[in-house]
């Protein structure tokens, strides 16, 4: 954030993009097609490793360290930048949200399934809360791309977080679910790429019950992109 006499400009500061890692690492990254074979297999095994790390570069120079400092920064954010600063009271509540969030990364979920799991008093509540947890941009949600706005606002929400190393650091999975971990992926490198949520980023079911992963709206276009 840069601030100039009382007005300030906000910076939105994401964890490194997979090309920033390799340049992190002081590594090159070669063009797809001039990519000898060698270059092609290194490439995808540094892909990989970033699918399931996340590109923190405290974690991108030391992974051995990942699941302890993200598991910390983890905690510190609910902390400082949530619990103390929106003074909150029921911490178990958030956490156990938080928890919920993680866990079902990529996938639908409504504020009213999210207070009968966890036993929240009110949606309202639950609705607050998540808007704590996206202040500090830990999470962010999409919601459904439809042309009438209740519709729009009735629809079942799409939770991500803002590092796959979260995942690898706090997730209760037994083993990486690849699909969410890639879906989570492209969702942060759209943040990355200026699509802002329920602004010109959404996702979209058909007719028939099929999925789009991720609608993009500049302007009057629209394309559809299922991963």
């Amino acid at each position: 954030m840069i601030c100039f006499t009382g007005r300030y400009v906000q910076i939105t500061v994401l964890p490194f993009s997979f090309s920033e890692t390799i340049r992190y690492n002081n590594q090159l990254l070669p063009e797809a097609k001039n990519a000898t074979p060698t270059e092609t297999g290194k490439m995808l095994g540094s892909l990989q490793t970033y699918l399931f790390n996340g590109g923190f570069p405290e974690t991108v120079l030391n992974p051995g360290i990942l699941k302890n400092y993200l598991s910390s920064l983890f905690d510190s954010i609910l902390l400082k930048d949530i619990l103390k600063r929106f003074r909150v009271r029921q911490t178990q509540q958030l956490y156990d949200l938080s928890n919920f969030l993680l866990s079902n990364y990529s996938n639908l979920f409504s504020f009213n399934q999210i207070k009968e799991a966890l036993d929240y008093n009110s949606v309202a509540t639950v609705q607050k809360f998540i808007g704590y947890l996206e202040e500090p941009y830990l999470f962010q949600h999409i919601t459904r791309y439809h042309n009438k706005i209740k519709k729009h606002q009735k629809a079942a929400q799409k939770m991500y977080i803002i590092d796959n190393g979260f995942v690898k650091a706090r997730s209760f999975e037994l083993s990486p679910n690849y699909g969410r971990l890639l879906e989570n992926l492209v969702f942060v490198e759209l943040l990355r790429r200026a699509y802002k949520p329920e602004l010109d980023l959404f996702y979209y079911r058909t007719r028939n019950d099929r999925e789009i992963d991720f609608v993009l709206r500049k302007g009057h276009q629209i394309s559809m992109n299922e991963l």
